[in-house]
Order: structure tokens, then C-alpha cells, then sequence
């Protein structure tokens, strides 16, 4: 496809912006855990999660938002500890319980351009997304015992 040209509305395009940096750090770093002292020196107010980091998200809404029209939510809970990344990669985790959500954008529109308002927007939609997503965490693990 030649550069600056529009993909036709039948290809399906996926984009992955993590913006949980615990999942990133079990990725970079095979041993370590989702620990109080980890979430302490991350100053999280989040009993199971480490706080969102927007910037990725807003850059990728910045720059292809008006060819987003979906985020996919997904929450994945393990039963008793969070498996580390190699162990995962091993097939050595239990059966978990995964969410999956469809959500709207939180800033729409046909301009490729995010302005302080419209960050201002996403950091408020995620840190609401993540009360949510801590509190589901929370519902699924006492369901899981």
C-alpha cells in the first residue's frame, strides 16, 4: 500500500499499548513480583495494580485516532500468585479467568491531533478504567478461591 494512502474498511488492523507497567516489567525482569514494597515505591492506589502510564496510548490516539474506533480491555487474574513471565512462556500457571471488554475511545474524532484537553480525557478515562479493572480483580480472585 503506498505510504499516506487509507486501508479499505474491510482490513482489520490491532494495535497492543500496554498500560500496565507491571506486565512490561514481568517481561523485562523473569523473577520479580507484584510486591507491597514494588507497589509502595510506585506510590499506586491500586491494592493489585501498579498506576497506568498514558503516554503511549496518547501518542498512538494522537497520531491513527481517527482510524480507532475500539479499545479492547482485557484483565487477566491467576489463581494464587502471578505466575513470572518465563513460567507463563512454559506453560507452568493454572487456568486463569480473562476479561475481555470492547470499549469506545475515550477521545474521538476525525482530527489526529490530541490536545491538553483531550489528555487530560484519557488519563481521567484510565484511571477510571483502572478502579474498575482493580475491583474486578478483586471480585474474580475471591471467585477463584
Amino acid at each position: 500500500m503506498p505510504t499516506g494512502s487509507t486501508p479499505p474498511a474491510s482490513v482489520c488492523h490491532s494495535m497492543v499499548c500496554a498500560t500496565d507497567r507491571s506486565a512490561l516489567r514481568r517481561c523485562q525482569t523473569i523473577r520479580r513480583r507484584f510486591s507491597s514494597a514494588k507497589k509502595s515505591s510506585a506510590d499506586s492506589p491500586y491494592e493489585r495494580l501498579l498506576p497506568p502510564k498514558t503516554g503511549g496510548m496518547a501518542f498512538v490516539l494522537g497520531e491513527i485516532g481517527n482510524r480507532i474506533d475500539q479499545v479492547i480491555d482485557v484483565t487477566i487474574s491467576y489463581p494464587g500468585k502471578t505466575p513470572s513471565f518465563w513460567q507463563f512462556l512454559c506453560g507452568e500457571c493454572r487456568v486463569s479467568t480473562v476479561h475481555v471488554e470492547g470499549l469506545e475511545t475515550p477521545v474521538a474524532g476525525d482530527r489526529q491531533t490530541l490536545d491538553d484537553s483531550d489528555i487530560d480525557t484519557l488519563k481521567q478515562w484510565t484511571l477510571e478504567r483502572w478502579q474498575q479493572k482493580d475491583e474486578r480483580l478483586a471480585s474474580l480472585r475471591k471467585k477463584q478461591h
